[in-house]
């Protein structure tokens, strides 16, 4: 038995994986080291976790997409092993083999079994000869050959009927997708879905298949190991999804029936075994059932760990990335199907920097406070805290949030409370949005597929718009009688101050008795009580929480705190799970847009990012709805439509151009 001692490991990674990957690494002695970008290192590399870390000059996704850039620092770091995590670099067999070739242990799949699973092209080949059933598909489509195969793509979306789905070949969390409804629009998504592709994943190959929309994503967690062993552990379901990312994803993979569940099992492992599979691995397939009948059909496998591999740790008690570098090292699995056996249930809930009521458009933007709610069977995963810049360089996810309870109803109780009592000031995001979800009665009865949110996001802003309005009432009192004011220090975070708070005259229950203008109900009582100071990993400050008596028996909790810099003043309450911001902006002989010379008819980017399309031309009459831009932000892919009708008098930026938010794009009349 060849064993390989790792003493440190380089990961190859930003954000929560890789504060994941040096937990279990720094569990088992194992020294880390790391790539950051900026000016300030980030929370996720503080505290000791991270021992060595290297400076990148500039905020650019191509670092992590770089070979030779990762190598090199591994190298320059002292580093004997290279972990991949997720996304960039991590099922791209050039890679693997380069750190192999630079003498560096690689804690992940041979690049063989890369070649062969990481392409959904490849994969599907290895399915067919095994017999695992698998929907139709056409492959081998890149940015610089679709105007030569769009006859054979269009005769097998003919051949196979529509909706297709395009795919990238090398990539996952819903990059590079695109469902197609008709041939019109077939060229130009396979155009989109090539660029996602190789921004994400430095490869633009596609695979173009039969879209099922009435199924559920199910996947199967695998180890493997050096002596040929391979593991299952256990499924996951992963169909609550938008814009084919996954959002929602639990295990046990609640409804499986115990033939179904078994054949999937065996399905995944025959998978990993024929191509000598090594490391953490998870076979994906799709579940279709028609009148108590399940049928699974073959989807993809990912050669690396999954952002959702937490909920098969929670209900088996293994923690998969030490397992990762176990193998790595050479050391064999223990015998795992002897004694493995689910406990309970774990939903993950995935925390994005993005807009439901917009199509989910990336929010990049300053995090004010973040205070997630920690409790019995709560587990964080976190890549931003407090102070910290969520950019528009990187995939929206900031957070993850994992749950465990005895059974699956249980588990969505805890999920929900822990999402109502997480606090966070800064861009918007789904956590309320999530919450809606988990209580929909149609999720809780297992009624969803991969398809379920797509007729449900205007009903979930709906119930959020209409909660809000129901606290109006409780906001304006909150407002119109905040907690005082200390006179301790002020909080320097970016360009401006926060303010830190406590409450009465050193009395932490001095109430108030008042009521907010306007309001007929009987005074209502404050009391407000002094939280545990919680401070800011870099800029040393705190927010204090209070508490509102409703009635004698009742106190709903808030938080309260203000942000003061040069343009602008604002008040954030977190109160009944939802967060109410109020901006008053400073007399700079501004407009309300915060230009002066911007007009109504002015086309404005949404958020920081890169112009990859400019669909107009000076002169050109628009109707309303009419593509403009394709903008470029947060790994992902978006067009800026018109809003109104007109004609296009200057445009002001050009393809691969960045642009901030709010910038202006283009003057109409």
């Amino acid at each position: 038995m060849n064993f390989k001692q790792v003493k440190r490991l380089f990961i190859a990674n930003r954000g929560e994986i890789l504060r994941r990957i040096a937990l279990s690494a720094q569990k088992l002695g194992i020294e880390t080291a790391a790539l950051f970008q900026g000016s300030e290192i980030p929370s996720y590399l503080q505290g000791g976790l991270v021992n060595y870390f290297r400076l990148s000059s500039s905020e650019d996704v191509k670092d992590y997409l770089s070979i030779e850039k990762m190598i090199a620092t591994a190298k320059e770091l002292g580093c004997d092993a290279v972990h991949p995590g997720f996304g960039f670099l991590s099922e791209n067999a050039e890679f693997a083999a380069a750190v192999i070739k630079a003498g560096l242990i690689w804690v992940g799949p041979p690049p063989a079994a890369i070649v062969k699973m990481a392409s959904k092209a490849t994969a599907s080949e290895i399915a067919d000869e095994l017999k695992i059933p698998r929907v139709q598909s056409f492959k081998n489509i890149t940015a610089a050959n679709i105007d030569v195969m769009m006859a054979e793509v269009l005769a097998f979306g003919e051949g196979c009927g529509y909706p297709l789905l395009i795919k990238a070949a090398y990539g996952g969390g819903g990059k590079g997708m695109r469902v197609v409804q008709n041939q019109e629009s077939l060229r130009e998504a396979l155009i989109r879905g090539a660029s996602e592709a190789k921004n994400s994943f430095g490869n633009d190959l596609l695979v173009v298949e039969k879209y099922l929309p009435s199924t559920r994503h199910i996947e199967v967690q695998i180890l493997a190991d050096s002596q040929g062993q391979v593991a299952v552990i256990g499924d996951r379901d992963c169909s609550i999804q938008r814009r084919h990312q996954k959002i929602i994803e639990e295990a046990p993979a609640p409804g499986l029936k115990i033939e179904t569940r078994k054949a999937l099992h065996h399905a995944a492992k025959r998978l990993a075994e024929s191509v000598g599979y090594q490391s953490a691995g998870t076979v994906e397939f799709m579940l279709a059932e028609n009148n108590g009948e399940q049928k699974f059909y073959f989807l993809e496998m990912n050669t690396r760990l999954q952002v959702e591999h937490p909920v098969s740790e929670e209900v088996f008690g293994i923690d998969l990335v030490a397992a990762q570098l176990n193998i790595a090292m050479g050391q064999p699995l223990p015998d795992y199907q002897r004694s493995l056996m689910p406990r309970g249930h774990s939903i993950e809930v995935r925390l994005y920097a993005e807009d439901p009521e917009n199509n989910f458009f990336p929010s990049p933007g300053l995090v004010y406070y973040f205070d997630p709610m920690q409790g019995p069977g709560v587990r964080w995963e976190l890549g931003i805290s407090s102070g910290e810049e969520i950019t528009g360089s990187f995939d929206p996810m900031f957070a993850k949030l994992v749950v465990w309870d005895e059974d699956r109803n249980l588990a969505i109780d805890r999920l929900c409370q822990a999402l109502k009592q997480t606090i966070f000031f800064g861009p918007k995001n789904n956590l309320s949005f999530l919450e809606q979800v988990l209580r929909d009665s149609d999720f809780k009865a297992l009624k969803f597929n991969t398809h379920f949110l797509q007729d449900k996001i205007a009903v979930y802003c709906e119930n959020i718009t209409t909660l809000r309005h129901s606290l109006e009432d409780d906001i304006a009192v909150i407002l119109a009688h905040p907690p005082q004011k200390s006179s301790g220090e002020k909080v320097q975070l970016g360009a401006g101050e926060l303010s830190q708070y406590i409450y009465g005259n050193g009395d932490p229950l001095g109430g108030i008795n008042k009521s907010a203008a306007g309001d007929n109900r009987a005074a209502q009582t404050f009391h407000y009580n002094l939280r545990n100071q919680i401070y800011f990993s870099q800029s040393k400050g705190s927010v204090t929480k209070g508490f509102r008596k409703l009635d004698q028996d009742k106190f709903a909790p808030f938080c309260y705190a203000e942000y003061n810099n040069a343009q602008e003043f604002k008040k954030f309450i977190h109160f009944e799970g939802q967060v109410f911001t109020v901006v008053e902006a400073k007399e700079l002989g501004l407009t309300d847009s915060g230009s002066s010379e911007l007009r109504s008819h002015d086309i404005e980017s949404p958020v920081p990012g890169k112009i990859i399309m400019v669909a107009c031309h000076e002169g050109k009459e628009i109707a309303k709805g009419e593509r403009l831009f394709v903008l470029e932000s947060m790994k992902m892919e978006y067009e800026i439509s018109a809003s109104i009708t007109g004609t296009l008098t200057k445009i002001l930026v050009k393809e691969g151009e960045s642009v901030v938010a709010n910038q202006t794009l283009a003057h109409w009349d």
